[in-house]
């Protein structure tokens, strides 16, 4: 069950990550000079508002409640991610802005880590419908019981290749 949740986890994450890379690409291709905005994506109309910017290199997500904005938020920075706004008598606007790289970096970590296990199951695949020792990968058409090489024992599903070529003799 874990594998499956991290097979589902870890293809969203790479869903997220290809998107975040036409985003980037995208933002480049500004559509707004004044403001420099390249796509904007509104979330919901009403109040609360919230809604998508994408900037060169940034994506801005936004918070709006009201329009009466007098005073600024403290402003928070690290690694590129840059948070800050505006408030007043019951409104406030915010905005979170995070570079592309690391969305896609942060994004890109889990797609990474499932190649191996990818690679290994079908690996373990392959041994097997062949009649090879899922553990060494030894030919175990000559020991059908235990592997000679290794000294694991075999199942039947391991001897499949047997099963198949018994009606040929």
């Amino acid at each position: 069950m874990r594998r499956i949740l991290l097979h589902i986890f870890a293809s969203f994450s790479l869903l997220l990550c290809l998107t975040s890379i036409v985003f980037w690409y995208r933002s480049h291709h500004i559509i707004s000079p004044s403001l420099k905005i390249a796509d904007s994506i509104d979330i919901r109309k009403t109040t609360p508002r919230y809604w998508i910017l994408t900037h060169p290199n940034n994506l801005t997500l936004c918070r709006q409640v009201g329009k009466n904005w007098d005073y600024p938020l403290k402003e928070f920075k690290f690694l590129g991610v840059k948070f800050g706004g505006l408030w007043g008598q019951d409104s406030m606007l915010w905005n979170l802005i995070i570079p592309f790289w690391l969305l896609t970096t942060l994004t890109a970590i889990l797609p990474l880590f499932e190649i191996p296990l990818l690679l290994g199951a079908f690996e373990r695949s392959m041994r097997q419908t062949h009649g090879l020792c899922l553990n060494c990968g030894y030919d175990l058409r000559a020991s059908p019981t235990t592997c000679l090489e290794c000294g694991q024992p075999t199942s039947s599903t391991h001897r499949r290749i047997d099963s198949l070529i018994a009606p040929a003799i």
